[in-house]
């Protein structure tokens, strides 16, 4: 602590940027920040930090990596993050904000800069609030249950590109004189997308003067995707990627093809149309939906008693929704069968050949076929399953959303069905990292 004192203050003196490390140097974000010197770095190591920061000089806030790095807000009537500032650049990236009336919120005057790149923020009223006239960007990032995503009432620029917007209430409202560029952003299974701030839009006045420029944004919402409607003013020409959301209802309609058939107990139906949808979504990504879908496929393999396979899919959701911070509630299926089938005595790796590509030290998991079911001659149940998987197997019926009651993931027809944002994941814990470090830790012993 005395050596980062003292270094801040050689910074300082000779001019040159430092860096303050939390909780090396300072046990709080905040008091590094209140020691930084403008344009330094206060780099925060993992952890989870309840606290509410006021950052009012230029600085870059960065976290050593944004899954395990989570700012929370002590208080969820306050804003986790507040950014005031009048002149100078606010870069915050690799973290996790959490849990306040508004994740960031940032007041920025003519010659203010903020950039947020490779953040999450969930489960705030606003997501990001962001007011004044200088210039604000938001790229690479990952906002999620947020009642309202983005809010940008301003009269300067914003980029915001790149980003996932996931389960919230609204994707993003713009308002006052904003000159808005909007590129290559996902809005999946929000209930509404983006609206400007107007009466038409279910406001009570006309707040909306400003441009918005961008393409290929794709857009699946439960109700309403842009306000006023698309194509008209005042989208841009090929402001929403049409071809896609074209191959995301032909992804859907399998997934509800599936469900049907998995409500009727016709499970060999259900797996055929899971995968018939996991095929479109090769053509066209969107990850939360793949990870429902595995998730629903792992419980239809999970009835047909093909464990290896379910395991497969649990583990590829998993990774999906662990990449964006999101909790899941199936580590224990994961966990019980992993153990069962896998490290069994005298059980060989189910994964076989493709364990390495699967479970290796790469957090992306590989994408693979579930089409193959692994012949009953290969392997021998042992005497535990019959303890165990047995009973998972045929127990109450597997589960996708966070309930623990086990059921799937209700049809994601719109706009008269949302019920799928009632059925969201709640944020992430490490459990479910844990959960696929035991299944990794399994695999190497063997």
């Amino acid at each position: 602590m005395v050596f980062g004192l003292l270094f801040s203050l050689i910074c300082a003196f000779v001019g040159i940027a430092g860096t303050i490390t939390v909780p090396d140097d300072y046990p709080t974000i905040q008091a590094a920040i209140d020691a930084a010197q403008s344009g330094d770095t206060v780099y925060v190591k993992s952890g989870i930090y309840e606290e509410q920061i006021h950052v009012e000089k230029p600085l870059k806030l960065q976290g050593e990596d944004r899954v395990k790095v989570t700012i929370r807000a002590p208080n969820h009537e306050k804003e986790a993050v507040k950014i005031t500032l009048d002149v100078g650049k606010v870069v915050i990236e690799n973290l996790t904000i959490k849990e306040g009336e508004s994740g960031i919120k940032g007041e920025i005057g003519d010659g203010a800069q903020v950039i947020v790149e490779n953040v999450s923020i969930i489960e705030n009223k606003y997501g990001v609030l962001i007011t004044g006239d200088g210039e604000f960007s938001l790229n690479k990032s990952y906002l999620i249950d947020n009642s309202i995503a983005l809010i940008l009432f301003l009269l300067g620029r914003a980029d915001i590109h790149n980003n996932e917007f996931l389960r919230d209430g609204l994707g993003i409202l713009l308002g006052g004189y904003v000159e808005a560029r909007i590129v290559e952003n996902l809005l999946g299974l929000c209930r509404s997308g983006i609206f400007i701030w107007s009466t038409g839009c279910g406001f009570k006045r006309n707040y909306f003067w400003g441009k918005i420029t961008g393409k290929g944004n794709k857009i699946y919402t439960l109700n309403q995707n842009l306000c006023p409607s698309y194509p008209s003013s005042p989208w841009p020409v090929e402001f929403v990627d049409e071809e896609w959301i074209k191959v995301i209802n032909k992804a859907i309609a399998e997934y509800n093809r599936g469900l049907d058939a998995y409500n009727a107990q016709d499970y060999r139906t259900a797996v055929s149309a899971y995968n018939a949808a996991l095929i479109w979504l090769k053509e066209k990504e969107f990850p939360l939906l793949k990870a429902y879908l595995y998730r629903n496929l792992g419980n239809a393999y999970l009835k047909l008693e093909r464990f290896g396979e379910s395991l497969n899919c649990y583990s590829e959701a998993l990774s999906i929704l662990s990449e964006r911070g999101m909790e899941t509630d199936f580590h224990n299926i994961i966990t019980q069968c992993e153990s069962i089938w896998i490290c069994a005595p005298g059980r060989e790796p189910l994964l076989g050949p493709i364990s390495a590509n699967v479970l290796g030290t790469n957090p992306s998991l590989a994408r693979y076929s579930m089409g193959d079911r692994y012949p009953s001659r290969e392997w021998r149940r042992p005497w535990l399953w019959y303890l165990i998987c047995l009973p998972i197997a045929h127990s109450s019926s597997p589960s996708v959303a966070a309930s623990p009651n086990n059921e799937p993931f209700s049809t994601l027809n719109r706009p008269q069905n949302d019920s799928i944002h009632g059925l969201s994941f709640a944020p992430r814990s490490q459990k479910d990292t844990t959960a696929l470090s035991s299944i990794k830790s399994c695999l190497s012993q063997r």
